[in-house]
């Protein structure tokens, strides 16, 4: 036996009534959250990894916990090392000069050595030159007593003028010897004055008791 043929009609209509607006917001409903399931289904791995992080997030609090004790141990260290970077640029602007000096002094150096070297070759001529003056210079002083004996007397002796005759033929030999001696000297003078303008002075033999 049907149970609803026991109610009167108005209930049954009710009831169906009540069936049909039941189903109504149930489609209705289904068809709100059917968006939100999608979205739900296309983040569960999100939420998977969000549970996974929510499982380990006592341990990473211990790790940044960690990881602050040890960023506040080294923080006074770097101060520290923070502080000294100013006397350190001196200290590197200082060596900094040091080297250009250094590099400029090189320079000076390897344009001394180069001029020094152009120098080499006139130097030797100008010694051998000196060392000749300097034996004829010997020569007129070991006539110079019988110069002046001669002097002295009025009547030279034979020997005395021999010697005279010598002295004047060495005499004579000087006057075409002294002037390409003066010309190299002053030569090297220029040279010398040169190098001392570029490098500092450079210590050669006194000449100028020669020229004179």
């Amino acid at each position: 036996m049907n149970p609803l043929s026991s109610l009167p009609p108005w209930a049954t209509r009710v009831i169906a009534v009540q069936l049909v607006v039941v189903l109504t917001l149930a489609i209705v409903g289904l068809a709100i959250s059917v968006p939100f399931l999608v979205q739900l289904a296309r983040t569960a791995p999100e939420l998977t990894t969000a549970a996974g992080v929510v499982q380990d997030a006592p341990e990473t609090i211990e790790q940044v916990e960690r990881i602050d004790g040890n960023v506040q141990d080294v923080v006074p260290s770097v101060l520290e090392v923070v502080e000294q970077i100013p006397l350190v640029g001196d200290q590197l602007t200082q060596l900094l000069e040091v080297a250009t000096g250094l590099s400029s002094s090189a320079a000076g150096i390897e344009v001394a050595a180069g001029t020094l070297a152009t120098l080499s070759d006139e130097i030797g001529p100008i010694r051998e030159q000196i060392a000749a003056l300097q034996a004829q210079l010997a020569a007129l002083e070991a006539i110079g007593a019988p110069l002046d004996s001669l002097a002295v007397s009025a009547e030279p002796l034979p020997g005395q003028l021999a010697d005279l005759t010598t002295a004047a033929v060495t005499i004579a030999s000087l006057v075409d010897v002294v002037p390409q001696l003066l010309a190299a000297i002053e030569r090297m003078e220029q040279h010398v004055a040169n190098l001392d303008r570029k490098t500092g002075p450079v210590l050669l033999p006194d000449l100028t008791g020669v020229r004179r």
